[in-house]
């Protein structure tokens, strides 16, 4: 098989992986109900804290997770709750200037009710014909926010 050396101008774009590092990334953790996901997200805040990071860990309201890591990291007032999209905005202009090392967000689902209130209400998305259909405006602003979760912190686990 012949070497390919250029990309066509019409192809997907080649990555350099010996380029990229992983000082930075944000971590999906996603299970049932109970089965540790605010505890790991505990710990990690800890690492980094420990290893002398400045981390923040975020409830939002509704999922009032922080309470399953009371006492497990003794590393300060680290916490805040939010309850609104204004908070969520307030919060993505503020911690991007903190220069923190992780930030741990309980309340992925919660996250995307605050979204759908922003657009619409306290109700679902309106559905029907193309003149009715509210889903459109839900899914663009959702995707800016999970967009923004990189550029909170160097690590970010949701």
């Amino acid at each position: 098989m012949p070497c390919i050396t250029h990309w066509p101008t019409r192809m997907r774009n080649p990555i350099a992986h010996d380029l990229s590092t992983m000082a930075q990334f944000t971590f999906l953790v996603h299970s049932v109900y109970g089965a540790g996901k605010t505890h790991l997200l505990g710990d990690a805040l800890r690492y980094y804290a420990t290893a002398g990071g400045a981390v923040r860990f975020v409830n939002i309201k509704g999922q009032d997770g922080y309470r399953s890591v009371a006492g497990l990291i003794d590393i300060g007032a680290i916490g805040e709750t939010i309850e609104t999209y204004a908070d969520w905005e307030d919060l993505t202009a503020d911690y991007p200037k903190r220069g923190l090392s992780c930030v741990a967000l309980d309340g992925l689902q919660d996250l995307a009710y605050l979204v759908i209130a922003k657009q619409v209400g306290n109700r679902m998305p309106r559905t029907g014909d193309v003149k009715t259909n509210e889903w459109g405006e839900v899914h663009f602003t959702a995707r800016n926010v999970y967009r923004t979760l990189r550029t909170l912190a160097d690590v970010v686990l949701v």
